[in-house]
């Protein structure tokens, strides 16, 4: 970071913050900052055998939660680190969350 500021060049992407954890037999992925300010999306419901809440922070993604939802993890990391700016509805209705990530890259 500091060789960045002085040569005068765009600070390198930070990583999204990142872990997961296996109780009964649930695998539970956390991605970014889930606590705090906010909107909470979910897509799905903690009562149904996978689901994703999602934290919009000033209407940008900041992290999310996945239970046995592996599939969302890489297009969920794609759009916080972007800080992508998608609608909440659009995030809970989406067929997929690979669409929406697309949707952001194909915007710009």
């Amino acid at each position: 970071v500091v060789a960045a500021e002085i040569a005068g060049r765009p600070l390198p992407p930070r990583p999204v913050p990142w872990f997961w954890t296996e109780q009964y037999g649930r695998s539970i992925q956390v991605l970014g900052q889930v606590s705090g300010e906010g909107e909470t999306v979910w897509r799905g419901s903690p009562d149904e055998s996978s689901f994703v809440m999602i934290r919009l922070l000033d209407g940008r993604l900041a992290g999310a939660v996945a239970v046995d939802a592996g599939r969302d993890l890489a297009p969920l990391r794609q759009l916080i680190a972007a800080r992508a700016a998608v609608p909440a509805e659009r995030l809970a209705g989406a067929r997929s969350l690979r669409d929406v990530s697309a949707e952001v890259r194909r915007a710009g």
